[in-house]
């Protein structure tokens, strides 16, 4: 199984993190990544994801929310033939400090298809996602 990680120390609390995180509503405004999340950060929710992938137009997919636990992880798995799961932590690191981690863990038709190139740059794009929410959640802190 191939895997796409990428982390961020943000200076906010879990509580503000998750927060803006979850706010699917207002991703189109700043997530360059995950570009529309459509249904609920619940557990057993269906949602629809529009994503920026690093090497084509952006794409569309179908997932169900495996895990939601409010500060500290929401995990989804999709839906479509190239199956895997996204995995979003958040770790308090000191006071008013939180460790945002994303991940991808490919299932073995999509990492058959991830090269070297594309997992490097799907992790540039979790960087740009990264600084994004890192720019919101310290921002919305002042």
């Amino acid at each position: 199984m191939k895997e796409i990680r990428a982390e961020v120390v943000i200076g906010s609390p879990p509580r503000r993190v998750w927060q803006v995180f979850t706010d699917f509503a207002v991703y189109p405004i700043w997530n360059v990544f995950l570009l529309r999340v459509a249904g609920e950060a619940k557990q057993g929710e269906e949602l629809e994801i529009r994503v920026q992938l690093p090497v084509t137009k952006p794409a569309a997919y179908h997932a169900t929310v495996l895990k939601s636990e409010a500060e500290k992880e929401l995990r989804w798995k999709w839906k479509d033939f190239l199956k895997g799961e996204h995995i979003f932590t958040l770790e308090p690191v000191g006071e008013n400090m939180t460790r945002f981690t994303q991940r991808v863990e490919l299932g073995l038709l999509a990492g058959a298809f991830a090269d070297k190139e594309t997992m490097a740059k799907t992790e540039e794009m979790f960087g740009h996602m990264h600084r994004a929410l890192k720019a919101r959640c310290e921002e919305a802190a002042e």
